[in-house]
């Protein structure tokens, strides 16, 4: 899961993590490939745990239609797209053409390749241009852009959809108390925007009457927004 580099500290006791990693079984080398990658670049990926609840959160819905803001080379997509089985379709998105073709070398001629789209360009003007309506959206962009694609993604998510958002809990940072009266702690708030986008998105979160949600203290915190109306 990735952090903040100056984490105050990880969510959970790293026994406690690595148990919960190790829960994880599977059979597909795919995914030991895409771990391996992730590691091997230093890439911030959600981990098998959060990917876990990630693929059960969608199954659990039925979904079909999934989109992600903020892929990489697909690691999240992996968990998605055995969710939304055969018929189903992942939209997976990234600023940088070297993760698409990364996502093409690791998946190549895998089954799962078939059930996932990878865009690149702005996620933002991606979702904008995908017609209908999404089963799951999940986000996982520059942080400081949190409230804004929380907005942006509210809309295209059917009711009874599920919002997932990576990082709410940012390494501790989301729930640092910082003294406004001392002008110092205040100044280093400020230029923190990327705590502050955190913050932010989970007010978003917690206060929309039209959501029930919650942030989970998995990895570096997985908020969970079902749309009810």
């Amino acid at each position: 899961m990735s952090l903040p580099q100056n984490a105050l500290h990880g969510i959970l006791h790293p026994e406690v993590q690595a148990h919960l990693h190790g829960l994880v079984q599977h059979d597909d080398a795919l995914l030991d490939r895409l771990e391996a990658y992730g590691r091997e670049r230093g890439f911030p990926i959600v981990g098998r745990s959060s990917g876990r609840v990630l693929e059960l959160y969608a199954r659990a819905i039925g979904a079909r239609r999934v989109f992600e803001l903020g892929s990489g080379f697909g690691f999240s997509a992996w968990f998605f797209a055995r969710a939304v089985g055969p018929e189903g379709r992942v939209y997976c998105t990234d600023r940088d053409e070297h993760e698409r073709v990364a996502f093409r070398e690791l998946y190549a001629d895998h089954p799962l390749a078939t059930r996932i789209e990878h865009h690149v360009g702005d996620a933002l003007e991606v979702l904008a241009t995908t017609p209908g309506e999404f089963d799951c959206i999940f986000i996982d962009v520059m942080k400081e852009d949190y409230p804004r694609t929380v907005e942006a993604a509210l809309p295209r998510l059917r009711r009874g959809g599920l919002l997932l958002i990576d990082n709410l809990l940012w390494g501790g940072r989301a729930a640092r108390p910082v003294d406004l009266k001392d002008p110092a702690a205040a100044a280093v708030h400020a230029k923190d925007h990327a705590t502050a986008g955190v913050v932010e998105a989970t007010r978003l979160l917690m206060t929309d009457p039209k959501l029930c949600a919650m942030v989970l203290p998995i990895g570096d915190g997985l908020g969970v927004a079902l749309k009810l109306e």
